[in-house]
């Protein structure tokens, strides 16, 4: 088939386009494929461009009609609504949130944590293999450095500068630890994908809550057990496993 019959709309050997004809209620016969039919009011319009309108008809047909000449009645709101559509999802998508992401290192561990500020606090999303099947805390940690073997360097929680002394856990009435997460759960293959939000913290410090994107940055750390969101100071959860720096 030629690239001219292609932009034409011809499918079929002897295959007329129909005229804006067509579209009206009692059209005439058209010759489609070398066979006379009765062509049919009820089209259906699938790509749109400024000067042609391509749409196939209840048999298949698929067909173009020129734009040179405004269309009329029902076929020009048609072409309206379908020019609307295309430059919609033409247009470039707008980044409706501050997001940002890091990759977590650990032995055997692999991964991306990908942290989104929200109004209110943050959204985490979370894609780790490697781990240990069951439960595992995880942490918001101070510093945004996981260069060292045992990711000590990431430093405690994320919490508020000047506090006497920093409270851990969830389910702890004097928790003042803006770091705390619910726990992900990795399956037997050693996968887990989790979506946390966190009230505790923002990406730049939004309503005065702690910044993970402060001078010295962040990380999130994975730890080897769970996190019992009680005991002081991490909820018995561990050696740190994993961690990742918030870029």
């Amino acid at each position: 088939m030629s690239i001219a019959n292609r932009r034409r709309g011809i499918f079929a050997p002897n295959l007329t386009p129909p005229s804006f004809a067509a579209t009206r209620r009692n059209p005439p016969p058209h010759k489609w494929g070398g066979e006379t039919k009765k062509a049919r009011p009820n089209r259906r319009v699938f790509f749109v461009s400024p000067s042609r309108l391509l749409y196939f008809d209840n048999n298949s047909h698929i067909s173009t009609l020129s734009l040179k000449t405004p269309p009329k009645g029902n076929i020009m709101r048609t072409f309206m609504l379908a020019t609307a559509a295309l430059a919609l999802t033409a247009a470039p998508l707008t980044a409706l949130a501050d997001s940002h992401s890091g990759e977590f290192k650990g032995t055997g561990i692999s991964g991306t944590v990908t942290v989104i500020d929200a109004p209110k606090g943050v959204v985490l999303k979370i894609e780790v293999a490697g781990l240990t099947p069951g439960w595992h805390g995880i942490h918001f940690h101070e510093k945004g450095d996981c260069g060292d073997e045992k990711f000590t360097n990431a430093g405690a929680h994320v919490h508020e500068h000047g506090l006497p002394k920093v409270t851990h856990g969830l389910l702890n009435a004097e928790a003042n630890d803006s770091g705390d997460l619910p726990n992900i759960f990795a399956n037997t293959d050693g996968k887990a994908t989790a979506e946390i939000y966190s009230t505790l913290v923002s990406v730049k410090g939004a309503t005065g809550r702690p910044a993970l994107l402060d001078a010295d940055g962040a990380a999130v750390v994975i730890h080897a057990n769970a996190d019992d969101h009680t005991t002081q100071p991490i909820g018995g959860a561990g050696a740190r496993v994993a961690c990742a720096v918030i870029k």
